[in-house]
């Protein structure tokens, strides 16, 4: 799956480490940049509000978990592929490990690298 540049997939209900770095985010007299703790002091009350919005939404995603990657499954592949051959009329036939008509074996051993390929891809993104 391609992400474009500036998004990023996030989980549907935040986790507990989401929530709490969200709310931690708050501008604190204490524990924030000076020069940023004046800023905030001198925003309205409208502008504080879309500021801690904008930290928790940061902060949130920051601390967003990285998705499941799918993993090649050999035999899934094999599974879709031979209902695709089969109601293409070809056969499924095989013979130690490789399917009896040349021209099916043919298009597996196209179909795997275009699979694998796939796979690679996502864990390199």
């Amino acid at each position: 799956m391609n992400i474009p540049k500036g998004y990023k997939l996030v989980p549907v209900e935040p986790t507990e480490d989401m929530v709490i770095h969200g709310f931690e985010s708050v501008p604190d007299e204490c524990f924030t940049d000076y020069k940023v703790w004046d800023k905030y002091q001198e925003m309205s009350g409208c502008q504080q509000a879309a500021f801690r919005a904008k930290l928790c939404w940061a902060a949130m995603l920051a601390s967003a978990p990285t998705p499941p990657q799918p993993i090649f499954d050999d035999a899934k592949e094999r599974e879709l592929f031979e209902q695709i051959i089969s109601k293409r009329g070809w056969s499924t036939e095989k013979v130690d490990g490789f399917y009896w008509e040349s021209y099916t074996h043919f298009a597996w051993s196209i179909c795997l690298e275009f699979a694998q390929s796939r796979a690679k891809a996502v864990e390199d993104e």
